[in-house]
């Protein structure tokens, strides 16, 4: 990649850059909170008891790990845009 087209990228990228409403950030960063408590509560509640079959076991820990990554997402999300805006 030349000098010149890196340069040209970068116009492109500074002028697509757009102001994100406060709301917008709460609203990711709440949804965020919602995820990782609902991952906390199947997390915090799966145990191998009489009838707990393997695929409901496993399919319960990824679906935990799944909505962690999730919430873990929209709180990084929140946090790159915050400090873009400053």
């Amino acid at each position: 990649m030349t000098h010149k087209k890196h340069h040209e990228d970068v116009e492109i990228v500074s002028h697509y850059k757009e102001e994100v409403s406060e709301g917008k950030l709460i609203l990711l960063w709440f949804l965020g909170s919602v995820f990782v408590f609902i991952a906390s509560w199947i997390a915090g509640r799966v145990e191998w008891v009489y009838g707990t079959t393997p695929f409901s076991f496993w399919f319960s820990v990824l679906l935990s790990f799944i909505l962690f990554m999730i919430g873990s997402f929209l709180w990084i999300v929140v946090a790159v845009l915050v400090s873009q805006s400053r």
